[in-house]
């Protein structure tokens, strides 16, 4: 217990004497120099999260290629050594980044200071960019050298120039037992963006059998995929490397995965995107390019699952006051009486199928795009919005069902 009262007062001194020269030092000199240098400073948040770790810097350099109200301005980033490697050096090609832990601490300890002044330069991102990642294109870049070890790496699993690829992922329990360091997997439930992979294999092979490549991505993995299909590749396990987890979602056919950040350097060059199992509800995919199916929530007072009228009637699909909604780890939905069940193999194989209609600039199903507008719809703030992902038609279709109430 000491070592922790320790850590906490030397943690407020720290903070009290950094706010004092902020206050005192700094800020006087950041307005005295306002009119001959803009000066603007912010943070790179959530770095230890790769998908975070994309998405903030590309949505401000497309918001800042789009016209913004920083022209002029000179604008500095505080970052302490993001996840990937490969994606702090591509930012800092396009970003001014200073890398340090101790100047870290110290913004983060001024912040709520700067944060009140014409000096603060935050990086919002709010899943809901359904614009920026439609209609602009993309920022960050690979060099030269970077496209070629890129092309070395498909070389190394068999994939030919001619030859198109869909990379897979879908997050497990391994995620969190290696991040937060929670325990063994055996102790572990499935957190709410976790999926079981198993239930991909059809939607894999199918995709195989269609004739192109299929890459297993992701950090972790409880384990080797079985040899499922000879252009199935098992990337996590046999090729995994930190510019491999960034080039190869930017130069698939599209990207088919779960509700975790793997697919972000596929958002980074507009590549295609599918999620299965996507959750929470209140939740879509980013941009016209993209599909989902959500997970199923069931009742376990009554042994069923919830309708999406159900579902929005008790507050899920937009936050509100009150609700403890799901970040990682499992808890909030038991207290409401719900579980989530995970999509079918084959309402995964349907959503493959849906994304190759969709890359190859086919109609979707009769009747399916009234069911994606009707989906849309439950969604009440921004994500009810023209250009936000869609949930699959054929989907939407086989459980018609759910988009009435139960009593109707």
């Amino acid at each position: 217990m000491l070592p922790i009262i320790i850590k906490s007062m030397l943690r407020s001194v720290f903070t009290a004497i950094s706010s004092v020269s902020f206050s005192l030092l700094i800020l006087p000199s950041l307005y005295f120099i306002e009119p001959f240098c803009r000066l603007r400073f912010g943070e790179l948040r959530f770095e230890s999260r790769f998908g975070h770790q994309i998405v903030h810097p590309e949505l401000f350099l497309r918001r800042l290629q789009n016209g913004t109200s920083l022209a002029g301005a000179h604008f500095w980033f505080i970052s302490c050594y993001g996840s990937n490697r490969q994606t702090t050096r591509m930012i800092k090609r396009s970003l001014p980044i200073i890398e340090s832990l101790w100047l870290k601490r110290y913004y983060c300890a001024v912040e709520p200071i700067l944060s009140r002044t014409r000096f603060y330069l935050p990086m919002p991102f709010l899943s809901n960019e359904h614009f920026e990642f439609s209609e602009l294109g993309p920022c960050l870049e690979f060099s030269d050298g970077e496209l070629k070890q890129g092309e070395e790496l498909l070389r190394a699993m068999g994939i030919g120039v001619d030859d198109w690829f869909v990379c897979v992922h879908g997050r497990d329990a391994m995620h969190l037992a290696n991040k937060y360091n929670l325990g063994s997997v055996e102790d572990l439930e499935l957190g709410v963006r976790d999926v079981t992979i198993e239930n991909y294999f059809d939607a894999m092979k199918w995709v195989a059998d269609q004739g192109g490549y299929v890459i297993r991505m992701g950090q972790d993995a409880l384990g080797p995929l079985p040899n499922l299909h000879p252009r199935i590749i098992d990337y996590t396990t046999d090729y995994r490397s930190e510019l491999g987890d960034v080039f190869l979602p930017a130069k698939c056919r599209f990207f088919f995965g779960s509700a975790s950040g793997m697919h972000s350097p596929a958002y980074m060059y507009n590549v295609p995107i599918s999620g299965a199992n996507w959750a929470p509800y209140r939740d879509v995919t980013m941009g016209k390019r993209s599909l989902f199916i959500p997970k199923f929530l069931k009742d376990l007072k009554e042994g069923r699952i919830l309708t999406f009228p159900e579902i929005a009637t008790r507050g899920l699909f937009d936050p509100k006051p009150g609700i403890r909604y799901p970040k990682s780890v499992p808890g909030w939905e038991r207290e409401l009486g719900l579980t989530w069940v995970e999509n079918s193999p084959g309402d995964i194989l349907d959503l493959a199928k849906d994304m190759m209609d969709m890359v190859e600039g086919r109609p979707s199903p009769e009747g399916g795009s009234v069911l994606q507008k009707r989906y849309l719809e439950f969604y009440k703030g921004v994500n009810n919005h023209p250009l936000a992902g869609k949930i699959g038609p054929r989907f939407a279709l086989k459980h018609k069902d759910l988009f009435t109430r139960k009593d109707q």
